[in-house]
């Protein structure tokens, strides 16, 4: 019973505040394990890269339900951006290697949830490492969440800058009349191109638009097939990467801690994709509430986020905002269009 109520208060301290396990690969490159509470769940954070940097990314992960963690095991960002800058990768709650227990109801789960976890990790982080720079980078759903955050007028004096791939803006999730109107675009090149059968499947078009509200399943099976075929030629997923695979030991410790902590894990609840209330973002009014400069990085033919919502935000948020439209990339510009990016983003936060 006793070692029970040690283990329980060992727990207790853990969670409230944060655990941490180094390992120090060189004086200029650190990699740190980090737990913080956030209500009912236990984000892990790992703070990786040059710890003389001025600068620490946030790495504010896709999906939902993907993982910052799992793309820090396994990609090459160190050598992209680890040697230069300090990186933090961070798994939102229900999400990746983080613990949680009582998921809310959808019908209460709005993205506010997300944003005011971001929050306390700036809070953590801004403690853990003062005099840093902060910068989100928010990727796909990652994007809504960075948005919710910039454009909150008690946030302005907690971060440096932000860059958004592929994000998330002012019309949520997804913007079906913007991407409709780009498979048009896509549908009149191909018939001009001589494909004949594209001018049957404009009119078909002309006469369905998007419903939003997926009613009628059989029209928006439909249109996922226009995107398919109109627009994924240009993600990434056929691109072949130089991913590798580090930090086994640190992969091993989130699983011990996870265990020490003895909570349920739960499983990311799909139910959230068809959650119009958790994706909505619609803040225009509050955009000029942004008070440091950012860069919106776009695919031009990214069949999953419009480009025409966010060429919308661009330029509601102009004065602080530049887009860089990617003409080769669909969702992951990233991946598929690595050397620019790299160099994109490597510019931008030299400029800080």
């Amino acid at each position: 019973m006793k070692a029970f109520r040690i283990l329980t208060t060992i727990t207790f301290a853990v969670l409230m505040s944060c655990a941490r396990e180094d390992y120090s690969l060189s004086p200029n490159h650190i990699e740190e394990l980090h737990w913080v509470k956030f209500e009912q769940s236990a984000m892990p954070i790992v703070v990786a890269g040059n710890p003389n940097s001025a600068i620490i990314i946030i790495k504010v992960h896709g999906g939902p339900g993907a993982s910052s963690i799992q793309e820090f095991q396994q990609s090459d960002w160190a050598d992209a951006f680890e040697n230069e800058f300090l990186m933090a990768y961070w798994d939102q709650p229900f999400a990746g290697f983080s613990i949680n227990d009582n998921f809310p109801k959808i019908a209460d789960f709005e993205v506010s949830h997300y944003r005011q976890s971001l929050e306390t990790v700036v809070d953590f982080l801004s403690f853990l490492l003062p005099n840093k720079k902060i910068v989100f980078w928010g990727q796909s759903w990652g994007g809504l969440i960075v948005c919710d955050f910039i454009t909150e007028p008690s946030n302005q004096n907690k971060y440096a800058g932000w860059i958004i791939e592929s994000g998330l803006n002012t019309n949520g999730f997804r913007d079906y009349a913007g991407l409709r109107e780009s498979m048009i675009e896509q549908a009149n090149i191909r018939v001009s191109q001589g494909e004949t059968r594209w001018i049957q499947e404009l009119e078909w078009m002309n006469q369905n638009p998007y419903d939003p509200s997926f009613k009628r399943l059989e029209i928006w099976e439909k249109y996922e097939k226009y995107a398919d075929e109109l627009l994924s030629p240009f993600d990434p997923e056929p691109i072949p990467i130089n991913f590798r695979n580090r930090s086994v030991f640190l992969r091993e410790t989130i699983h011990r801690q996870r265990l020490m902590y003895n909570l349920i894990g739960q499983p990311f609840n799909s139910d959230l994709l068809l959650s119009d209330k958790v994706y909505k973002f619609n803040k225009d009014n509050m955009i000029d509430n942004i008070s440091k400069n950012g860069i919106f990085i776009q695919g031009k033919f990214d069949r999953s986020i419009s480009v025409k919502s966010t060429e919308e935000f661009a330029n509601l948020s102009s004065q602080v905002t530049t887009l860089l439209m990617y003409e080769n990339s669909g969702h992951n510009p990233s991946i598929s269009e690595r050397a620019k990016f790299i160099t994109d983003v490597k510019n931008y936060l030299n400029s800080l």
